[in-house]
């Protein structure tokens, strides 16, 4: 059996992913609004890897390990609990290790579901710190879920503590068939257009 459907069937794993990527393009670009109350620039946005839609790619049809985005060019991996975790949250070993080996960014959001969701970045340095620090006091741990899936995934996690991170809010989403046609193109990426398609179930 494929080992990416942990506990799942495959119709439970075929609506994890596309409700996990919708979600996730939906943070994307709500990163990059963030970015953009910082900087007041809008940064480039690209959907990384084989394919961000949520498509099933059966098992040996060449699915990517790349991260979900870049951001400004700086590989992004984004995951997201959808209650709050107000204290502790978990990340796959395996995706930690990749994000330290490859040098890729994690976004963590915390409460995505809820009213005043949380942004945390991790660059390869935190993970490493993160890492050793879970590792003392926790050990490797079982993914519990994030929220529509738990008790489905079955593998190996660290466990992160909220209070050892650094927070933000997460903005609003943007309504891009609004902005667009008021925002020249060369200040508003045209991708993020198609990022929204996938965020609003690729309309």
């Amino acid at each position: 059996m494929d080992g990416r459907y942990d506990n799942r069937t495959v119709d439970q794993f075929k609506f994890d992913i596309l409700r996990g990527s919708e979600i996730e393009a939906e943070i994307a670009l709500r990163i990059c609004v963030f970015f953009f109350q910082k900087t007041k620039q809008w940064y480039p946005l690209v959907a990384n890897g084989i394919d961000c839609t949520g498509k099933f790619i059966p098992e040996g049809r060449g699915g990517s390990q790349d991260p979900d985005f870049r951001i400004n060019g700086v590989p992004v991996e984004i995951m997201h609990s959808r209650p709050m975790c107000f204290k502790s949250f978990h990340i796959k070993l395996h995706k930690v290790e990749k994000c330290i080996k490859s040098n890729v960014r994690l976004a963590m959001v915390n409460g995505f579901a809820t009213n005043s969701p949380k942004l945390c970045f991790f660059n390869s340095s935190d993970m490493v710190s993160l890492s050793e620090r879970s590792m003392a006091q926790y050990g490797v741990t079982d993914h519990p879920g994030n929220g529509y899936n738990a008790a489905r995934v079955n593998k190996a996690a660290l466990k992160i503590d909220v209070d050892w991170c650094k927070w933000w809010n997460l903005p609003r989403m943007i309504d891009l068939p609004t902005w667009l046609p008021e925002t020249p193109t060369q200040v508003l990426p045209k991708s993020y257009l198609e990022i929204y398609k996938i965020a609003k179930g690729n309309i």
